[in-house]
Order: C-alpha cells, then sequence, then structure tokens
C-alpha cells in the first residue's frame, strides 16, 4: 500500500523510531519525543543525521530508547591509618569489650600487613619458632602463609617480631589474655596440638557453640572492631565535655574498620624510614598500589613534619624577641657594625653571621 502523502491531504507521515515498530500511528503531532542527545540511536531505527527530535508512538517506546542517566558512583570507603599509641587503644578496647580474640587478631594482621581474610585463617601449622612443640632454638619467628589460603594473598614467610611472638607464646602456653566478662584467648578447652587447629575457631549460629575447625568470619571481627570503636567515642565524648585532649580527637571513627590494620602497618613501616620496596616484600601489594591507597599520612605524621621542619623558624623569631641586646638602628640607616651585633639596614632586624640577603624582608646586604 502506497503511503499517504502531503499533497493528499494526509499531511507529512512519521513513523515512530523505535527499530522494530509496526505501529501505522502518524508520530507528526506525538507529544512522545526526545532530544536526539537524550536517545540511544543503537535502539532505533535509520534517522537522518539532520533529524534533531526523535518521536515515538507511545510512553513505552520513548523510555525503552531514552538514556538512563549513569548513577553517581559511590565513593569508596576509606579506612582510616592510626598511629602507634592509637593501635594499641584499640587493642585495649577490644579487650574491654569483651573480645580478646580479636586484640590478638588485629596484632597478627599487623604484622602480616594483609587483609582480614588472610589473618582470621591463621592456624597452627602457619607459627614458626613462636610455640614451644618443635621450635628451633636459633631460629627467628615468623609467620608461614600458604599458597591457597585466598584468591588474592600470596603465599610466603613474614616476620615476627621476637617481642611479639614471645607474648604469642605466654598467652598459649602459660597465662591467657583475659577480657572482659571472663572472656579469654586462647578460648577455653581450645587445642592447640594440631597443625591445623584454627587461632581464631568461629561459632555454630545454631547452637552458639564454637566450630573449633572453621576460622572465625570477616563479618564477626568486623563486628567486633565496631563495638570496640564506639566504646572509644564514647570515651573521646567524654574527655571533650571535660576539656580532655583524646588521642582519637583527630580521627574519623566511622572509618576504622578490618582494613584499617593493613594502613596502619604500611603507614607505621613508612614512618620508621622503611623503604617502599621493603613494605611491598612484606605486604606482597604493589609499591604503585602501596603510593595510591595505603601509604597514608597521618595527622600524627603531618603534625610531627611540620614541627620538625618549619618549627624551628618559629623557635627562632621567639628567641629574637626574647633575647635582650643592644638597641637596633633605625631602618634604612647603612653605618657599620660589628659582626657580632649586625643589622639590617633595610628592616632593621638582626642578622647571623653569614647571610647575604636578610631572611626577614629579603633585601640584599652591603658587604662590610
Amino acid at each position: 500500500m502506497k503511503k499517504p502523502s502531503a499533497s493528499a491531504g494526509h499531511g507529512h507521515f512519521i513513523r515512530c523510531s523505535k527499530d522494530g515498530c509496526t505501529s501505522t500511528i502518524n508520530c507528526k503531532n506525538s507529544r512522545h519525543s526526545l532530544a536526539r542527545k537524550a536517545v540511544q540511536l543503537d535502539r532505533c531505527r535509520v534517522l537522518r543525521k539532520d533529524c534533531n527530535v526523535i518521536k515515538f508512538c507511545c510512553k513505552q517506546h520513548l523510555e525503552d530508547c531514552q538514556k538512563v542517566a549513569k548513577k553517581a558512583k559511590p565513593k569508596s570507603r576509606t579506612d582510616e591509618a592510626l598511629n602507634a599509641e592509637q593501635f594499641a587503644a584499640l587493642f585495649l578496647a577490644l579487650c574491654d569489650c569483651g573480645f580478646p580474640w580479636a586484640g590478638v587478631l588485629i596484632l597478627i594482621q599487623l604484622f602480616l600487613g594483609d587483609r582480614a581474610d588472610c589473618s582470621r585463617s591463621c592456624r597452627v601449622s602457619w607459627l614458626v619458632n613462636v610455640l614451644s612443640a618443635g621450635a628451633d632454638v636459633a631460629g627467628l619467628p615468623a609467620i608461614c602463609i600458604p599458597d591457597n589460603v585466598n584468591g588474592k594473598t600470596v603465599g610466603g614467610q613474614r616476620p615476627l617480631d621476637k617481642s611479639f611472638a614471645r607474648l604469642l607464646r605466654d598467652w598459649v602456653e602459660k597465662e591467657p589474655l583475659m577480657g572482659a566478662k571472663g572472656s579469654q584467648w586462647p578460648l577455653k578447652n581450645q587445642d592447640f596440638s594440631a597443625p591445623d587447629a584454627c587461632l581464631f575457631p568461629g561459632t555454630e549460629l545454631a547452637t552458639q557453640r564454637h566450630a573449633w575447625e572453621r576460622p572465625i568470619s570477616e563479618r564477626a571481627y568486623f563486628g567486633a572492631l565496631r563495638k570496640a570503636v564506639d566504646s572509644i567515642a564514647v570515651a573521646r565524648k567524654h574527655d571533650e565535655d571535660h576539656g580532655r585532649q583524646n588521642i582519637f580527637a583527630e580521627v574519623d571513627l566511622a572509618h576504622i574498620g578490618t582494613h584499617t590494620v593493613k594502613k596502619t602497618c604500611v603507614s607505621l613501616l613508612a614512618e620508621a624510614g622503611a623503604t617502599m620496596a621493603v613494605i611491598s616484600s612484606i605486604t606482597n601489594t604493589s609499591v604503585a598500589v602501596l603510593k595510591k591507597h595505603y601509604d597514608v599520612p597521618t595527622n600524627l605524621r603531618k603534625r610531627r613534619a611540620i614541627d620538625c621542619a618549619l618549627g624551628p623558624v618559629i623557635a627562632g623569631l621567639v628567641q629574637q624577641d626574647a633575647a635582650p641586646g643592644p638597641s637596633r638602628p633605625a631602618a634604612g640607616t647603612s653605618q657599620a657594625v660589628d659582626e657580632s651585633a649586625r643589622w639590617c639596614p633595610f628592616c632593621g632586624k638582626q642578622l647571623t653571621p653569614g647571610w647575604i640577603y636578610c631572611h626577614f624582608c629579603g633585601a640584599k646586604l652591603p658587604t662590610q
């Protein structure tokens, strides 16, 4: 059938722009239209290049071809990095909240410099020269991570501090680490004789009994951390109300999680002067990723850098203001004075021997 023409009194016929539409409705005056830039052209029939308004026969076809605005990607969670004093306070808070096992877990994760999924899976066979059974007297303590822990962790041996290894051995073999409400680590009846025994066993949800063969879940680990952080927040609020300084004053407590431990490890190693190559070897993380995501300058590091580099400037000014000395000549005079009591002829400030330019006003000093 021949399409009716405009000369026949039918007007210009415009088909629906959706590809595959079989409707015979004339869309010339349709209210279902979009600007060309708001349409997904791959869902439309072939259109003329000069067609700026795209028309459709119905609302459904319009919505099928309309571009959907991309939702703004939410910012990824950025966990805080703590300094040594704050990390020790977090350990104590975990014990005070009844989670001594989580306190030991954050210490092990700190020395591994790895994700929580690796640390929570730690077993007795991983401990090298830590426990008395099978330990080499001359050997150095370490944790040997197998290759098949998870899909991200690279296996290998990570060194342990001797004092921390001794502390672990004392907790396991002599006296357990105690927490609030009678909690302790190791747990009561926990057996360390089997090589595949979990250091941090999970719990059966149905019976609330310990699942000795299965490690604690990352969710339970995170939950323990958050409860400890809540107690820290209460203590910080109490200190603020009484005008006292709290060590967590500049820390965003909402961003303390399991990844905080790895960030803290990298931050403390960097602060101690370890090179990125060494930190990369310890944490099994590339240097590029460490610099971009993990080596976060803490507020304490920034304050120490400012105090160390810029503090002497203010100290020198205070010392000059407080030190008694001869009256300064008027600014603008160029009288010759003894080198030990030299003054800037432009600003009148006292100079230090050897200066070529005045460090106060920047003027070049006359030679004597």
